[in-house]
């Protein structure tokens, strides 16, 4: 543990900021920028010396003013603050400064998955069918946790995710797999309720009923859990399309193909895959337990252990010039590297907040129109025929 702690070094911090203090923190650069927040790599400090890293999520100053957003976010913090769990980025701190929201959070030495795809593009390796395992064991774990979770008042909080992705699962340097931001979350402890007729989320991992602005239970993360998967599997988003209503009809219908069209794949893990990835809910795993299981399974079946060890050595294959400065950063290419591959799929993480969805088209339903189309225009003409005769 010694010689990989020394080997996976952080990589220097971004440059200082004009003004690094917010609060009782201190920020040490900037991470990333969304469409609502930013992100900082941050430390609070205290008396003697103590100082805790940790990653600060500050709500961009124009959206301070804006109620849905504010909402939006203390929700995001309320429910952060009743999940503990050890496959759950931990939340201990809420809070303003000088107008501005900010949420303190667990700072986790890694990588995001989405950075560990994308080297792994790059580097035209895969992670294997080991750490493949062993990400979906832990976020099935974190994800039954929170489906069954319970408030103070002892209430099911009736949590689903919505937004399981790459991006929100961070892989640890020890091979730690934690799921993060529930930013838009839909539980019964919202202030308000969300819009049934909102769509939010990223196309490229919605569920069928998500996609359809539908209700949704548990079982709509286990769908977007069995994409990521796919995507670990394949190297391939099944339902990323080059343009917006293409890949919301792709995700309306919900159609995967099986891993092993793509690449060569064990049937029984094929088969726990294409169970979560079910287009109807009602045939996919009624829960993330049930998935975990016979994920626990099929490992066993295997005789592997358990795939920390394997996922802390891809990390350090993947990133031997060292770590981003924290798992919610992109990856950086590392000096001397080939130029990153580019994402023949550039919609796939784009975030989606619509007020209506688009009625579902369908193939068959636009040859149809074109048949309707095509029988006016005859019998206009047999009928003008009959006329000038």
């Amino acid at each position: 543990m010694g010689e990989l702690a020394q080997t996976l070094k952080l990589r220097p911090a971004p440059p200082p900021l004009e003004s690094d203090r917010f609060g009782r923190y201190r920020l040490r650069g900037e991470l990333a920028c969304g469409g609502m927040a930013r992100i900082y790599l941050a430390a609070f400090e205290g008396p003697g010396g103590f100082v805790k890293p940790c990653v600060l999520k500050k709500v961009l100053p124009e959206l301070c003013r804006r109620h849905d957003f504010t909402r939006m976010f203390e929700n995001e913090a309320r429910v952060a603050a009743l999940l503990n769990h050890p496959n759950i980025v931990q939340a201990f701190d809420f809070g303003e400064v000088n107008g501005e929201y900010y949420l303190a959070l667990e700072f986790v030495e890694g990588a995001s998955l989405a950075g560990i795809l994308r080297e792994c593009r790059n580097q035209r390796i895969g992670p294997g069918l080991r750490v493949l395992v062993h990400v979906g064991i832990s976020v099935c774990e974190a994800l039954a946790y929170a489906h069954s979770a319970r408030g103070p008042d002892g209430q099911p909080l009736n949590l689903v995710h919505r937004d399981v992705t790459p991006g929100n699962i961070l892989v640890s340097a020890t091979g730690a797999v934690k799921l993060t931001d529930f930013g838009i979350v839909r539980s019964s402890a919202s202030v308000g309720h969300s819009r049934p007729d909102l769509l939010k989320g990223k196309l490229a991992y919605m569920s069928p009923e998500q996609a359809c602005c539908q209700p949704l239970d548990g079982r709509s993360d286990v769908f977007s859990l069995g994409l990521v998967l796919y995507e670990l599997a394949t190297g391939q988003r099944p339902l990323a399309r080059r343009t917006f209503g293409l890949s919301l009809e792709a995700s309306q219908k919900g159609h995967v193909p099986p891993p092993s069209t793509v690449t060569p794949f064990p049937p029984e893990l094929e088969g726990i895959l294409m169970r979560a990835l079910a287009p109807q809910a009602a045939l996919r795993y009624p829960s993330a337990e049930a998935m975990r299981a016979d994920l626990e399974a099929y490992r066993a079946q295997q005789h592997w252990t358990s795939g920390g060890k394997e996922a802390s050595a891809l990390i350090l294959r993947l990133f031997p010039g060292g770590l981003p400065s924290s798992a919610t950063a992109l990856s950086r290419p590392t000096p001397g590297a080939p130029p990153p591959v580019e994402d023949p799929q550039p919609l796939a993480e784009i975030d989606v907040e619509m007020d209506s969805v688009p009625e579902r088209t369908t193939s068959a339903a636009r040859g149809r129109e074109w048949i309707l189309v095509l029988l006016t225009l005859l019998a206009a003409t047999f009928a003008f025929w009959l006329f000038v005769s």
